[in-house]
């Protein structure tokens, strides 16, 4: 079995005097994608903010390559190879399309690894590279979500998180994103996703994790987590 790149083991969380995160326990091995799915407020998007550092653990430990990462500074992580894509499509609206990914490289003080990097983001989507010179604010949801993709990726990440990256955006550019995300897949990128479109982020992920109130409730491959009557009636409209 491939050893895992990141481990949670028993996390706890809470938001002053609410707890939403209750021993949540998951692995993430290199070269898979994996969803953690679950309603609102079942505390999906807590889980990568805390292995982001961006919300305190209370106890529990993270786990990546190796090295423990639990309440490491937001600012260190991505240093360690971590790329993460937030909730929203967060994009410096008044700065060029070019002007953003360069900002995803502000570790990177080689400037020719740091336009090789553009240059790769651009292969990947074409379309951020015919609006290279627009600023970000002007762009469609999808391809601002192109572009909060490439700037993730522009230090080489070994893990990629994303934070719901199909919300808002038309069928279309769902269709684009997710291929995209099988493409990183395949090329022997590692991603972790949370995604309220279960049964599509089941479809393309090796393995799942589905939260319920804080808790995990199931775990399996995203094939089985389909196929579980359990799962679709909880998660997936019954379908």
């Amino acid at each position: 079995m491939t050893e895992s790149l990141l481990s949670i083991r028993d996390l706890e969380v809470s938001y002053g005097a609410v707890q939403v995160l209750f021993g949540i326990g998951l692995e993430v091995r290199a070269g898979e994608i994996v969803s953690i799915i679950g309603p609102n407020g079942a505390g999906k998007s807590t889980v990568i903010k805390a292995v982001v550092g961006l919300v305190p653990a209370q106890s529990g430990c993270i786990v990546f390559a190796g090295r423990d990462i639990t309440n490491l500074p937001a600012h260190a992580v991505p240093a360690l190879g971590i790329g993460y894509v937030p909730q929203g499509r967060i994009v410096f609206a008044q700065m060029t399309v070019a002007d953003n990914l360069e900002m995803g490289a502000f570790l990177q003080k080689d400037a020719r690894k740091r336009r090789a990097a553009v240059q790769t983001v651009f292969e990947r989507f074409p379309r951020l590279y015919e609006r290279r010179s627009q600023p970000a604010g002007k762009l469609s949801g999808g391809e601002q979500q192109m572009l909060a993709i490439g700037r993730a990726l522009m230090l080489n990440p070994r893990l990629v998180i994303l934070d719901e990256p199909s919300l808002g955006l038309s069928p279309k550019y769902v269709d684009l994103i997710f291929e995209q995300l099988l493409a990183l897949r395949d090329q022997g990128r590692t991603l972790l996703m949370v995604e309220q479109n279960a049964a599509r982020a089941l479809e393309l992920s090796d393995r799942g994790y589905a939260l319920e109130l804080g808790h995990n409730r199931f775990a399996d491959t995203g094939a089985k987590l389909l196929a579980n009557a359990d799962v679709r009636r909880m998660y997936l409209g019954g379908v």
